[in-house]
């Protein structure tokens, strides 16, 4: 699965997680976004080998015929290399989730 999939279906289920109603592609407010940049590389982390994935993505509320709030957000995931990427990538999503959903500016413009 690309790595935009995998974004876009985090942020669907940090907001369903969150109690949030989700539209069809209509409405008036749509959050739209793009990978800046990606990167997966080991790194020592204690004497333990670990791989480290770090994400940056560009994040912005858009709604009547303008873009309402953006931003950048920063996902990092560290894991030991023996466990693999998908901890990693999860780890990443989860703190790229709680970065959004903590924003007090996006909470504002979505209520």
């Amino acid at each position: 699965m690309p790595l935009t999939d995998i974004i876009r279906k985090a942020l669907i289920q940090g907001f369903e997680h969150g109690g949030a109603e989700l539209a069809t592609e209509d409405s008036e407010m749509q959050v739209v976004g793009r990978i800046l940049s990606s990167q997966l590389q080991t790194v020592d982390r204690g004497g333990v080998d670990s791989l480290q994935l770090t994400i940056r993505t560009n994040v912005a509320l858009q709604g009547r015929g303008r873009t309402i709030w953006e931003t950048t957000l920063f996902a990092r995931g560290t894991v030991p290399m023996d466990e693999g990427i998908v901890p990693a990538l999860n780890a990443a999503m989860d703190r790229m989730i709680r970065e959004l959903v903590s924003d007090d500016y996006f909470l504002i413009e979505i209520q």
